[in-house]
């Protein structure tokens, strides 16, 4: 059923009488709120001879808000049964000095009598909110709105691409917000001084003024019930003004010339989100010294002047997650960029915090050396994250030359993830924490990290309860088997794979650090410059997930293989764009494959020239084709491709005018 008053959004005036009667399903006049006057009588509901014509779905006269009241001359609201709010601002007005005659009986209570609606209307202000984009708004409206001192609804100020207050003397009377402030786009304001007797709101939004240095105006305020974002602010350089605040639920900070947090000092509590991001002059973190929990995440994000943490001296907890530093990845064009804090040299400010109740992420920090500070941090509820690694791109810590000073860590209830931090040399700080408590073990591009045998990882790979990723480090750190022998133990077969073998020593030795394993759980990953010959995996029947082999220069073939039967998941050989196989010529070694449980994808071997090899795959475990960019490949009509082919009714691929096999096919 459509709404009884749709299509009526864009009646501004009325040149007689107004009557909205016996509508038995209207419930709303929110269409009317342009309606801005009419010239006669108003009528809600009312009666004749035979009967009522109220309207018994109508609740509120929201709506009728912005009709000039004296262009009403009579007023009659009857018989609307389940009506019980009237105080719409154009009839609480028009109240005030009535020139006409007065009817209001037979509704809901609070709309049942004149006395009634004018006792709402005495004690209802703005319950739709008010927006204010002219100074003279602001210095107009305690005359417009006489013993307005408590706003029901949300309150704006400002208007893009800017308005021109100045001051906000004219809401000096107000003491409280029902709904959300926003002060936005004022270019001309530079303090809030008129909002002194504010003490109570529900959300504070100061975002985009670009002449606003500091929040004076808000000394009293001291009840804030859901998120305040102080943000873009060019030249705001302090917080003065928030000192009436212990308790608030989130907080968003991201001002480039703020140098401080001065103005939160009486800050005990944040009850959810603390963030702390793109504040390039910000120095240090000093105004936020009474500061002992956060019910939720801490993000300390892209402050690329902050050198200490100083002020989070008496953080105890931080019941979310705590991230220091931070990455994101482009969809387009691609790649890996950092937000970390370029200056930051110590966490020493955290020497009192002992529980994370989620994740620690350490990204991106340019200059910090080692995490000494964090020495009473005992448990983590999520994982241990320090830098990451994608794409060959690195998030990591690049100074970073040791993580001393988490000995105090005896459980973690997530991963252990150590990527991409270039100097790291060793795992010493991690000894402690209790191996049943983590899930997997991510340890990869760590290019000077040699010492990984800490008594924790140790005991893991004795029995591991999870995914392993190991490689890319320096020697002594480059396979699980190898940190295991270290340790004093024989690694067994990886329960989620993953194997990477990324250099030629891993492949000679994995009978030797793998005893007994031929049938492989998860992934094989083969890179490795210096890889020549594969026969270490001769043992090696199946795989259960994927088998990449890219990014090899002295490999010439797949021989070593030839005992693989399955591979549960793709078959990738070479990758177009950041991984070729230089010297890869032939695909013998893979002549015993009957079956793979994905895709083939065969692309970017620059000397490669034929397929044979992996003629004896099952067509129909095949789910999708991908052959392209294989510079001298010609031969690619081997059996198991022309039954693809065959089975999904495609052609045989012509070659290109290069005489090159070059084609994808797929079937989902």
């Amino acid at each position: 059923m459509s709404e009884p008053l749709a299509g009526l959004d864009g009646l501004d005036s009325v040149g007689g009488n107004l009557e909205i009667s016996n509508n038995e399903v209207l419930a709303t006049l929110a269409a009317l709120e342009n309606l801005s006057s009419i010239a006669g009588t108003l009528i809600i509901g009312g009666e004749f001879e035979l009967g009522t014509l109220g309207n018994p779905s109508l609740v509120s006269l929201a709506g009728l808000e912005s009709i000039e009241p004296n262009s009403i001359t009579n007023l009659e609201i009857s018989y609307n049964s389940s009506l019980s709010e009237c105080h719409a601002q154009s009839i609480c007005d028009f109240l005030v000095s009535p020139i006409g005659e007065i009817e209001i009986h037979d509704n809901a209570p609070g709309c049942n009598s004149q006395e009634e609606v004018i006792e709402a209307c005495e004690s209802s202000c703005l319950p739709e909110g008010i927006t204010f984009t002219t100074q003279s708004e602001i210095d107009n409206f305690q005359i417009n709105y006489p013993n307005c001192t408590e706003i029901e609804g949300d309150v704006g100020i400002g208007e893009w691409p800017g308005s021109d207050i100045t001051n906000l003397n004219g809401l000096s009377v107000l003491t409280s917000i029902g709904g959300d402030l926003h002060i936005q786009q004022n270019p001309l304001l530079m303090d809030l001084s008129g909002l002194d007797n504010l003490i109570s709101i529900w959300e504070l939004w100061v975002l985009e003024n670009e002449s606003l240095q500091n929040l004076t105006g808000l000394n009293n305020l001291s009840s804030i019930y859901g998120e305040i974002s102080i943000s873009s602010n060019e030249e705001l350089t302090s917080l003065t003004g928030l000192e009436g605040l212990n308790s608030i639920e989130s907080l968003r900070i991201s001002n480039p010339s703020l140098v401080n947090l001065d103005g939160l000092n009486n800050l005990i509590n944040v009850n959810d989100l603390l963030e702390i991001s793109y504040n390039s002059s910000l120095q240090s973190l000093s105004g936020l010294e009474s500061l002992t929990t956060i019910g939720g995440r801490l993000s300390i994000i892209n402050n690329n002047a902050l050198v200490y943490l100083s002020g989070l001296d008496n953080l105890s907890t931080v019941e979310g997650d705590l991230t220091i530093g931070s990455y994101g990845i482009n969809a387009i064009p691609g790649g890996l960029y950092c937000e970390g804090n370029s200056t930051l040299t110590d966490l020493t400010a955290l020497s009192n915090l002992t529980n994370i109740g989620g994740n620690l992420g350490i990204f991106c920090d340019d200059t910090l050396t080692n995490l000494s500070g964090l020495e009473n941090l005992s448990a983590i509820g999520g994982g241990l994250h320090i830098g990451y690694y994608w794409g060959w791109q690195s998030a990591g810590n690049p100074s970073l030359t040791s993580i001393t000073g988490l000995e105090g860590l005896t459980s973690i209830e997530g991963d252990i993830e150590i990527q991409g931090n270039l100097s790291l040399k060793s795992l010493t700080g991690l000894e402690n924490i209790e191996a049943t408590t983590i899930e997997n073990i991510i340890i990869r591009y760590n290019d000077s990290l040699s010492y990984c045998e800490v008594q924790s990882v140790c005991n893991y790979l004795s029995d591991p309860g999870g995914v392993v990723e190991i490689y890319g480090n320096a020697t002594g750190c480059n396979d699980p088997a190898e940190i295991a022998n270290a340790c004093g133990t024989t690694m067994s077969c990886l329960p989620y794979g993953k194997y990477c073998f990324t250099y030629q020593t891993a492949i000679d030795s994995f009978q030797y650090w793998y005893p007994g394993c031929s049938a492989l759980e998860g992934k094989v990953f083969i890179s490795g410059k210096d890889i020549t010959n594969l026969g270490g995996l001769g043992v090696v029947t199946s795989i259960g997930s994927t088998l990449q082999v890219r990014d090899t220069d002295s490999l010439p073939n797949l021989t070593g293989l030839d005992n693989v039967v399955s591979i549960g998941g793709d078959l990738l050989i070479g990758d177009v764009w950041s991984g070729p196989n230089e010297s890869l010529t032939s695909l013998t070694g893979l002549e015993n494959l009957t079956s793979i449980g994905g895709n083939i994808d065969i692309s970017g071997n620059n000397v490669l020239a034929s397929l044979a090899g992996i003629d004896n795959i099952n067509a129909g475990s095949v789910i999708s084709l991908e052959i392209f960019h294989n510079d001298t490949l010609s031969a690619c009509a081997v059996q198991s491709i022309c039954d693809y082919l065959a089975i999904h009714n495609l052609d045989e691929p012509e070659p290109n005018r290069e005489k090159k096999c070059n084609f994808r096919a797929w079937n989902y």
